[in-house]
């Protein structure tokens, strides 16, 4: 009796010692199924005892049909969350920091590029993360109640074509560390967008516009006015897809 009390001792010691794993396995598969991007991510860590979440080295890697390309890179992300409003259905986060080093647009051979890829999945693998709705209820029984502070860094964007290399081009953005207080509503997070594209420059933000317009429709012409030369600017043309 003493040696199965021990062995369920035991057992429960591993399970708890595993949990961030097993977690951080879960959520691995569930952005897959959602996005159809191979991911991985670093180590995940739930502080119960603190209410906080930690991951780090999150990437997103292209489907099949693609290059074997980074699509996204988001190094860390911090939150610390309200323990008693979660006990009464809220979702109230006090801090939320992001660090997104990268995201990579790809065009392959057949003029298909990954965001495509990702907008085309299934219904049903979409439901596998919860969506915000206009009531705030993002899953049965709890409901989006605000960001007191997010922390918002921001590296570079940058589109390859494996079909037309001299489309290929990179905006960097160097926001670091930008902080947003209080967003609750779609306006609040819609008005820091705004914010941050204006904290990497009036000139930038037109050409992440060409960017997302170079990418989005294969063989569609974009007649755009021709920016001013004298502006400075982020966009970097790269000639050669980058191989990372």
């Amino acid at each position: 009796m003493a040696g199965v009390a021990f062995g369920l001792l035991l057992l429960l010691i591993v399970a708890f010692l595993s949990f961030d794993y097993i977690a951080k396995k879960i959520l691995e598969g569930r952005i897959e199924r959602a996005t159809g991007f191979r991911t991985s991510v670093g180590n995940l860590n739930i502080g119960f005892k603190n209410a906080t979440v930690e991951m780090t080295d999150l990437v997103l890697r292209n489907p099949r049909g693609f290059d074997d390309q980074t699509f996204l890179e988001m190094p860390d992300l911090h939150i610390e969350y309200d323990r008693d409003a979660l006990r009464s259905g809220k979702i109230h986060l006090k801090i939320v920091r992001i660090n997104l080093r990268k995201v990579h647009l790809v065009e392959n051979q057949g003029g298909v590029s990954n965001v495509d890829a990702l907008q085309k999945q299934p219904k049903s693998a979409a439901r596998s993360i919860p969506t915000t709705a206009q009531t705030n209820q993002i899953s049965p029984g709890f409901v989006f109640d605000g960001i007191d502070r997010m922390d918002v860094s921001l590296g570079s964007i940058e589109f390859t074509s494996q079909r037309t290399p001299e489309k290929n081009l990179r905006q960097d953005f160097a926001v670091t560390n930008e902080v947003f207080n209080n967003l609750k509503t779609d306006l609040d997070f819609q008005t820091a967008g705004v914010v941050l594209i204006l904290k990497a420059g009036l000139s930038g933000a037109l050409d992440l516009d060409t960017l997302f317009q170079t990418g989005s429709r294969a063989g569609k012409k974009n007649k755009k006015p021709a920016r001013d030369a004298s502006k400075p600017s982020g966009l970097v043309r790269t000639n050669s897809p980058n191989t990372r």
